[in-house]
């Protein structure tokens, strides 16, 4: 995903599932990112959105990854997107890459093997 400056105070990409995601039978979002093409980001908002346009939002820099060579992988547990109704999600987006001072910063993250995992099919 490139990150541009578009003059904008957010930017970003999501999922949107069309129709309401029951997701309530997984326990974690899992995702490898690997940010060496814009090295100065330390954190970013997760969100999962229902159809009524609530926003439960997560702060990547909250969660510690396993890393290998220039990817880290997190795991975040979906009961950490407090008052999220898990089983009506319509998008997850990942939003605003930005630096431990909170500007946004702009390049290239690469993502890799998104998904919901620890139960479900």
């Amino acid at each position: 995903m490139v990150y541009n400056n578009t003059g904008k105070s957010f930017g970003g990409f999501l999922f949107n599932f069309t129709v309401g995601q029951d997701i309530s039978s997984y326990q974690t979002l899992k995702f490898s990112l690997d940010t060496a093409a814009i090295s100065q980001m330390s954190n970013m908002n997760i969100e999962l959105e229902n159809p009524g346009q609530q926003k439960f939002a997560v702060q990547l820099a909250d969660y510690t990854p396993t890393v290998s060579n220039n990817w880290a992988t997190y795991e975040i547990p979906l009961g950490d997107f407090a008052g999220a109704e898990l089983t009506n999600i319509l998008y997850l987006g990942f939003w605003t890459p930005h630096t431990s001072g909170g500007a946004s910063t702009f390049g290239t993250l690469y993502f890799d093997d998104i998904h919901f995992a620890g139960g479900g099919s």
